[in-house]
């Protein structure tokens, strides 16, 4: 089993509530990744199901992974912010509990960022396909044009904010130091964007063409597969 190295090269962030029914598929997609040097960060936002028996039993078995439990539910927007200030990778994931990852996506993503950071890049996101309630296949994600690899601010700051697209930049792989002079999550509508936009402002952001992210639509998310982007 591979061992947590002092000072990972990539903090993966999983904020996570009442998360038993999905929660398996994503902690296993990232611990078979082909990229190894990683640290999983686990916040649990006081699950009242058996997340935190899941969660105990992966940390026994792989030390990339740190687990924290909150004494209350102290929100959405704190637990995913918590899970970046606890980090200490020169680069940054979230992840959700219900997505699962193919087994490239960390390698190719981060190989990829870190072959154009002097160019000016500070994120790398795969391309999405959408997954139902069982994990089956729903369809691939078709971006709009969006043009966050521009060497224009104020093309990147427009397509970043204004909600021209998914928002799945918000789950690509970013430098850490860059992602700290942003306001991370806040306590406002699509924030997300916010975040992105903010991004855009500070450096460009890369699109790996294959498609190594899925996203899962089910209810208790909030969305349904029969959704359109």
């Amino acid at each position: 089993m591979p061992e947590l190295t002092s000072q990972p090269i990539l903090s993966v962030g999983l904020p996570i509530y009442n998360g038993e029914n999905y929660m398996r598929d994503p902690i296993d997609s990232i611990l078979n990744q082909t990229y190894k040097d990683f640290e999983l960060i686990i916040s649990d936002n006081a699950s009242t199901d058996a997340t935190q028996e899941i969660c105990e039993d992966y940390s026994r078995r792989d030390s990339r992974i740190r687990y924290y439990r909150n004494e209350g539910n102290l929100g959405v927007t704190y637990n995913f912010n918590r899970v970046f200030k606890l980090s200490k990778g020169k680069y940054f994931k979230w992840v959700g509990h219900d997505d699962i990852h193919k087994p490239t996506l960390f390698e190719k993503c981060l190989n990829a960022l870190i072959k154009r950071e002097k160019d000016g890049y500070v994120c790398c996101w795969p391309n999405t396909i959408i997954i139902g309630d069982k994990a089956e296949f729903v369809r691939k994600v078709k971006e709009p044009p969006i043009h966050l690899d521009s060497d224009s601010l104020h093309q990147r700051f427009n397509d970043g904010t204004y909600g021209r697209q998914s928002s799945f930049q918000f789950h690509g792989v970013v430098r850490s130091d860059v992602l700290r002079e942003t306001c991370l999550l806040g306590q406002w509508s699509s924030s997300d964007y916010t975040m992105i936009g903010q991004l855009a402002l500070r450096g460009k952001a890369y699109q790996q063409p294959e498609y190594l992210y899925l996203r899962r639509y089910h209810s208790t998310n909030g969305y349904e597969t029969s959704q359109r982007e």
